[in-house]
């Protein structure tokens, strides 16, 4: 019943309103895994890991295994050293964007301002398609960055309208997690990961549904061709 009433809203809803059932439905998991990846932050060493493991943890989650904290420790020394490449690849190319906002910033001709947006654009773009990217990786079958990143970049391309909604989404949650501390450590951090794993994986099975309708068209266009 829920199901049906669901078909009718947008995938980006649907995805939104699946991710809060699974995160529901495994609060206290949730909650220990919130305080879990806050301490890691703060060891600075641990949080990239964490950020993977809990990632790890919800992919699995979404396919039906609740494996709590012990799933994000496995994700977390699975991908311990993917996360700290991931994470200094963030490091530099938000350093150099920032930068480069600044050095354009200065110069007032409008060739200055223009620079200065295509690399704020930039900024946006590479930050945003981080969302997904770590979702693509743990379900990928080869295991790169470079993968992921461009699986990640082609969703937003393919999908812009759905990926605009989950981000206005993701930010209100964000923002009450930044805003209040009790909501961060009831697990408002893991439900923005839960969301953007099951959006993963719905646009991942939305695109062979229609790269199988599109053969499927071919054939039959063939055959009359055919005939």
């Amino acid at each position: 019943m829920a199901q049906n009433r669901l078909s009718k809203f947008p995938a980006s809803i649907r995805v939104a309103v699946q991710a809060l059932i699974y995160w529901w439905d495994d609060w206290i998991a949730q909650v220990v895994m919130s305080i879990v990846w806050v301490l890691a932050w703060f060891t600075i060493v641990l949080g990239p890991p964490a950020t993977f493991g809990l990632a790890y943890a919800e992919s699995r989650l979404i396919r039906g295994e609740s494996l709590g904290f012990h799933g994000m420790f496995e994700g977390a020394k699975r991908y311990f050293l993917k996360s700290w490449l991931w994470m200094l690849a963030n490091v530099v190319a938000i350093a150099l964007t920032v930068n480069g906002i600044l050095f354009y910033g200065q110069i007032e001709q409008v060739w200055g301002a223009v620079l200065r947006v295509v690399m704020l654009s930039i900024l946006i773009v590479w930050v945003s398609i981080q969302f997904f990217a770590v979702p693509f990786l743990i379900i990928q079958e080869k295991e790169t960055l470079r993968l992921a990143w461009r699986n990640s970049l082609f969703t937003i391309m393919a999908s812009p309208g759905f990926t605009l909604v989950l981000f206005f989404i993701a930010a209100l949650v964000i923002g009450l997690s930044v805003v209040f501390i009790i909501p961060l450590f009831l697990g408002f951090i893991p439900l923005s990961v839960t969301m953007f794993s099951q959006a993963v994986k719905e646009r991942v099975e939305t695109f062979k549904e229609m790269m199988k309708k599109s053969e499927i068209e071919g054939e039959n266009a063939e055959e009359k061709q055919e005939n």
